[in-house]
């Protein structure tokens, strides 16, 4: 049973658990409030019958809850041509819901969905191909599948594809490119993107060392709560490294990676308790004990907000101390900022005060 590739797929695809997944596809399939009712099924299609009945069992409406009738009848749909069966007996394949788990004949179904433009096939085709599951591995094939997604914005499949052109693992290596493509994603809200661009900034692979811009991602990923960016977060603030040090900061995002099992985090977590009074460590562990992730932010967040006033404060204007808050004294230093670079913005942010600002920084630290 492969369940732990299988968890880390549906997790890539936005989904943690198969039962998240199953929640996100019911509502994605659910048949609109205006379809025929299930007395009415002769009158359709013998194929759309079939998958409207294998939906029915499989949420328990009007009938007993089902995934081995739900899968019967997506079978029959699936044979017959239906797009949305066919990726429905797919999934049930790979997961084993309702029919014994065969990875391969699922990578059939999802070849035959995902040919057809089914995205969320598409995907999984690309991860079945990347991890050798129901067929030998062919990482070449799987980068043929992301594309295919990612050029309709599946953030998972953008996130692969740029792991892919990170390693050259399918295709031929291409920093630029990588780096391209986990922007896209994890601009659209996906936390192991965001973690993997603060991972490639901070250590300068295929990109300039830029601790700062790798603080920014990292801090948009430890929001939604991925421990390995806590942990980044905490050395930013513990070290200095693109963030003003705050040891108190450095202990909170420490603690946050402890509690989720990162493995460095407890140590360098107790290092700081000699700097932190007593006091200010309950707090913290108030904090830490009250926290949840944050959902992703298209907007100014705090860690986007946290590098403006890092990288003001380095052009000499005074944002006020880095705190991610868009407060009067922030709004204040990036209009002279716009005005002195004659740009457009006024004292809001926006995203050509953020390439400027990035662009001299660099320049100013010569690289």
């Amino acid at each position: 049973m492969r369940t732990i590739g299988l968890l880390l797929a549906l997790a890539l695809a936005g989904c943690a658990t198969v039962e998240a997944l199953d929640q996100k596809v019911s509502g994605l399939l659910q048949p609109k409030a205006d379809a025929p009712a299930p007395a009415a099924a002769a009158s359709l299609e013998p194929a759309e019958a079939a998958y409207r009945e294998g939906l029915r069992y499989k949420e328990g409406e009007g009938v007993e809850q089902s995934d081995a009738k739900a899968a019967e009848h997506f079978r029959r749909a699936a044979e017959a041509g239906h797009l949305e069966a066919q990726f429905l007996l797919g999934l049930a394949l790979q997961t084993g819901r309702g029919l014994p788990e065969n990875p391969a004949e699922a990578l059939k179904w999802y070849e035959s969905a995902g040919g057809k433009g089914h995205l969320e096939a598409q995907f999984l085709v690309g991860l079945l191909y990347l991890r050798g599951e129901g067929t030998a591995r062919d990482p070449a094939r799987a980068v043929a599948w992301f594309e295919r997604a990612a050029e309709r914005k599946h953030t998972g499949a953008q996130f692969q594809l740029g792991l892919a052109y990170a390693t050259g693992n399918g295709v031929a290596q291409d920093a630029a490119r990588a780096v391209e493509l986990l922007e896209t994603a994890a601009g659209a809200g996906h936390p192991e993107a965001a973690q993997m661009l603060g991972e490639l900034y901070s250590h300068g692979r295929g990109v300039p060392v830029d601790h700062a811009w790798a603080a920014r991602w990292h801090g948009k990923a430890a929001a939604q709560g991925i421990a390995g960016a806590q942990y980044m977060l905490g050395v930013a603030f513990g070290a200095g490294l693109g963030l003003p040090r705050q040891p108190a900061e450095a202990y909170f995002w420490f603690a946050l990676a402890a509690e989720r099992g990162h493995a460095e985090a407890p140590k360098l977590r107790d290092a700081l308790v000699p700097l932190l009074p007593a006091a200010e460590r309950a707090k913290l562990e108030t904090r830490v004990r009250t926290w949840k992730p944050e959902p992703a932010s298209a907007g100014w967040d705090r860690p986007s907000v946290r590098f403006l006033q890092v990288a003001l404060t380095g052009l000499g204007f005074d944002p006020g101390p880095a705190d991610g808050l868009l407060g009067p004294r922030t709004e204040r230093a990036l209009a002279a900022y716009a005005r002195e670079r004659k740009l457009g913005s006024g004292g809001r942010p926006s995203a050509e005060v953020m390439q400027r600002l990035r662009e001299e920084r660099l320049r100013v630290a010569g690289k």
